[in-house]
């Protein structure tokens, strides 16, 4: 929520309550909120090395709230302090979505589950021409489901489910139905 440019008012209540469905769910969970890119950096580092502990037949879920950019085809999550002049700080100041998915690649064979509610307006238009908005289709790794709160390409609707996002509450709502499948 507490970013230097847009910020927002859900992302925090919504990783809350997805970190408490996680664990009610017997996930081992990572938990950060308002990171900068030197934390973000880390935590996927934790990520990737608790996953290769876990095992290959693991299940392993990125779960990512927040404001997300989509440059050249590829999706960038931004940090609470990224500074975005031009498209070519991308790579010194947000997170490339590649480096999780490699994270997801290396170590579990198994089932790998990425959420992105992250497709809002783009806060850094000063440096971006496209016309296109929201974040841009991934192909994961084999084994991989990857949701979007929206469309590729589109803006998600802002608002509030059970004191949620909507995206998140309504995920959270559908997480609670005893024998649900993905």
């Amino acid at each position: 929520d507490g970013y230097t440019y847009g910020p927002l008012n859900n992302a925090v209540s919504d990783s809350f309550g997805m970190a408490e469905q996680l664990r009610n769910s017997n996930f081992e969970v990572i938990h950060l909120t308002d990171v900068n890119f030197s934390s973000f950096m880390s935590a996927i580092r934790d990520f990737k090395n608790r996953i290769k502990l876990m095992g290959p037949s693991s299940t392993a879920l990125f779960y990512y709230a927040g404001h997300a950019v989509e440059i050249d085809g590829i999706n960038y999550l931004n940090p609470i302090n990224s500074e975005l002049k031009s498209k070519y700080d991308l790579d010194l100041n947000a997170i490339n979505m590649n480096l999780v998915m490699s994270a997801l690649d290396q170590h579990i064979q198994s089932v790998k589950i990425v959420i992105l509610d992250a497709c809002r307006n783009n806060p850094f238009k000063t440096f971006v021409r496209s016309p296109s908005v929201g974040l841009a289709n991934m192909n994961g790794p084999s084994g991989t489901i990857i949701s979007y709160s929206t469309s590729p390409g589109q803006v998600s609707t802002d608002g509030e489910v059970n004191g949620y996002g909507i995206y998140t509450g309504n995920l959270i709502s559908s997480m609670l139905v005893p024998n649900r499948s993905i």
